[in-house]
């Protein structure tokens, strides 16, 4: 039998090769296959690695985009400042909260989560996230990290919190009941809009109460300056309550410097 026969004997056309009735590469196709499996094979290769690729962290790091996705989707901001990792108080937060599904799964129902990290020295950041991150703890003015505050979805701050490692559900307790308190907060600064006088310097009192001083002084300054000269003359025993938080408030700035001053002296002498 002619090496070019086909199984019966019959001669097979020239340039026919018996891999072509098998579905076998030709010597002229090889080189194309080849080529093909080359890619299918990295195309294989690629697909665990894109699996593997860690999803989204529902931790946002942009302030602004934080913001404005509060804003749109009507929730609140919660939003956490972190200082090195190796301290006590960041590193029981990073496990409670930030590391916590369970409490990143409840607390995303009613807040938008964002976090901000102070990492020492603060040159392992690149040099405008940390001009960014200096921007926000003037902003947002903390005494020490790690601190939590909450905003609502207009950008009015209602809560400061630092964190005391008593895990993530009963912290997110504590966030919800500020929360509530802001709630009401909210409601009596909005029946004093209907009044005048020393009605709505009382009004406006009793709303302030339901939030913190620092948060007072922060987010309702002008609320706060409105009932001191109301009760001007303290007959209703206004001035007083609240000429004290703005006082505290404007000798803040100071005790800060004077307390970044005395530190390394301290530290030299220790």
């Amino acid at each position: 039998m002619s090496p070019r026969s086909g199984a019966h004997g019959v001669a097979a056309p020239a340039g026919y090769d018996r891999r072509e009735r098998a579905g076998g590469p030709t010597r002229a196709t090889a080189p194309k296959d080849r080529m093909k499996l080359a890619r299918s094979l990295a195309a294989l290769l690629a697909f665990p690695a894109l699996a593997q690729e860690a999803p989204e962290s529902p931790w946002l790091t942009d302030h602004e985009l934080a913001r404005s996705r509060a804003r749109n989707e009507r929730r609140d901001l919660l939003m956490v400042f972190l200082g090195p990792a190796a301290a006590g108080g960041n590193a029981a937060i990073e496990r409670d909260v930030l590391g916590s599904k369970d409490f990143t799964n409840d607390a995303l129902q009613r807040f938008v989560l964002a976090r901000f990290d102070y990492p020492e020295p603060a040159s392992k950041l690149p040099d405008a996230l940390q001009r960014e991150n200096e921007r926000l703890l003037r902003k947002y003015e903390s005494p020490e990290l790690p601190v939590v505050w909450l905003e609502d979805q207009s950008g009015t701050v209602y809560a400061r919190l630092g964190y005391v490692p008593v895990g993530g559900k009963p912290f997110l307790a504590m966030l919800d009941s500020r929360r509530e308190a802001a709630k009401q907060a909210s409601a009596t600064l909005a029946r004093a809009a209907g009044l005048s006088g020393i009605a709505r310097a009382q009004a406006l009192a009793e709303g302030l109460r339901h939030l913190d001083d620092h948060v007072v002084a922060l987010a309702h300054y002008r609320e706060m300056l409105e009932i001191i000269q109301t009760d001007a003359d303290g007959a209703a025993g206004l001035k007083a309550e609240f000429d004290a938080i703005a006082r505290d408030a404007a000798m803040r700035p100071l005790r800060t410097r004077m307390q970044s001053e005395l530190e390394p002296r301290i530290a030299e002498q220790a």
